[in-house]
């Protein structure tokens, strides 16, 4: 049903929910006669199992509706937070470093595959390593949400799609689904035997015991995590409290954020950040107030 038809089949008090990550709620509002009555309600997979929800504020949303939809998805069990009509709204957007800085590193020569998904795993108590994680949704989806968010965002440096996924996405390694990925499928993988999640860490002795690599490995991820936490804090997109529960609920983060932001320190982010910049370019340009903003959050 078009947008136009949406709004044509609603009784006078009737709201109406879209769950959608890819398109802008308010876009849709625009289409029908009562804008107002339009909010995002976003759902995570599996939605039977997943908790959170994501109530999207359009620009005209109105109280009356945010109010009901979020009542409905407490009614449902669901745990709901609000979220700006923005790129990839909360969960989605907070997400973005995991993958791509984790695919810079790669290109950079940092690690190889195995050893940056394994000290992920066993450092920052990931549950999956980024490129574990990248197979199992597939690298052409993935590819298509990267292009999305670039494109939606401005085409920011941070956002842009790596050229390794491009290239492996143009010779059909699409992951699990296709027997190989950024691994190899074709057949059965031997289960890791240090499987076991560690708390997150950046304890140097604990973390030279896993991989010569691993505290490069993670100040880099976690100094991303936190500084898309700051831009996303500097956009108001939700509040410091409902990003932490958006990453924990919705990816299964073993921390939100801002708790990534104070494990590494913001100052410590930002000095990192500053030297990755002049180094390799823009896609370590820090948030502005990433200082400022991340410390009086945390």
């Amino acid at each position: 049903m078009r947008a136009r038809d949406r709004g044509g089949a609603r009784e006078a008090r009737a709201e109406a929910a879209d769950n959608t990550s890819s398109l802008r709620v308010g876009d849709i509002a625009a289409g029908v006669p009562h804008p107002e009555r339009v909010v995002g309600m976003h759902f995570f997979n599996p939605p039977p199992l997943m908790k959170l929800v994501e109530v999207v504020a359009a620009e005209g949303s109105s109280n009356q509706a945010l109010a009901a939809t979020t009542a409905v998805a407490q009614q449902m069990g669901r745990t709901p937070i609000r979220a700006k009509d923005s790129p990839g709204f909360v969960a989605n957007r907070l997400a973005r470093p995991f993958s791509l800085e984790s695919l810079r590193m790669l290109g950079d020569g940092v690690a190889d595959v195995a050893t940056i998904d394994r000290v992920v795993r066993l450092g920052g108590g990931f549950r999956m390593g980024p490129f574990e994680l990248l197979d199992l949704i597939g690298l052409d989806v993935n590819l298509e949400i990267a292009r999305s968010f670039f494109a939606q965002g401005g085409e920011p440096e941070r956002w842009r799609p790596h050229p390794i996924q491009e290239r492996l996405v143009a010779e059909g390694r699409f992951g699990r689904k296709s027997g190989r990925g950024y691994h190899d499928y074709s057949e059965e993988r031997e289960p890791d035997p240090e499987l076991g999640i560690d708390a997150p860490t950046l304890d140097p002795k604990h973390l030279a015991k896993i991989d010569p690599a691993a505290e490069q490995i993670l100040t880099r991820l976690f100094a991303q995590i936190a500084n898309e936490a700051a831009f996303a804090l500097e956009e108001e997109i939700a509040s410091p409290e409902d990003m932490e529960t958006a990453m924990k609920l919705g990816f299964n983060w073993p921390l939100g954020p801002l708790g990534f932001a104070e494990l590494i320190g913001p100052d410590r982010a930002a000095d990192l950040l500053e030297e990755l910049q002049a180094e390799k370019g823009e896609a370590y340009s820090p948030a502005p107030a990433l200082r400022r903003i991340i410390s009086s959050s945390t």
